[in-house]
């Protein structure tokens, strides 16, 4: 099991590191630290509707999740899914936690934590990377059905990602 607890600014260093973890650096940017402040500054000031935690487990910062209801996203931030979907991603960012069924468990954890935050929600998504296998396998353990594949922009050009969607009726 883990626990949350909202990322501070003194958080994005280690996010820096964890996104390139070698199991998560093909699925992120490479950021210098002030990339790091400006991408996520609006998220850790309320500025933006995402909201990012630190994944606590054992007493140790292992990690982080986003989570956003799709609704509150801006006009340009566009995520083809319901209004009232919860989107969340996340990155488990210590590689001796890799290889362990962890990710499974996270995802548990996640959806049980969406419901709890955003109680009208009807459903949880998740869009990786359509060569990001660990975690498309992840989330389909959880329950999530590839509904979409989508391509997106990136700063490189672009990447296809897979819409996989959970329903939460069942956690009602």
């Amino acid at each position: 099991m883990f626990t949350f607890r909202p990322l501070r600014v003194d958080d994005l260093p280690n996010v820096v590191a964890w996104q390139q973890s070698p199991a998560a650096a093909p699925w992120f940017p490479r950021l210098t630290l002030a990339e790091a402040h400006e991408r996520f500054g609006p998220r850790l000031d309320g500025r933006s509707p995402v909201q990012m935690l630190v994944l606590h487990r054992r007493g140790v910062d292992v990690g982080y999740a986003q989570l956003y209801r799709v609704a509150d996203l801006p006009p340009g931030d566009v995520i083809p899914a319901e209004a009232s979907d919860v989107g969340v991603d996340f990155c488990i960012g210590l590689p001796t936690l890799i290889g362990q069924g962890l990710g499974t468990i996270l995802v548990q954890d996640l959806v049980q934590l969406s419901h709890w935050m955003f109680p009208t929600a009807t459903g949880v998504i998740s869009c990786p990377n359509h060569r990001n296998h660990a975690s498309r396998r992840v989330l389909e353990k959880n329950g999530f059905i590839p509904t979409l594949w989508f391509d997106s922009p990136t700063d490189e050009g672009v990447e296809t990602l897979v819409m996989h969607r959970r329903e939460l009726q069942e956690l009602r």
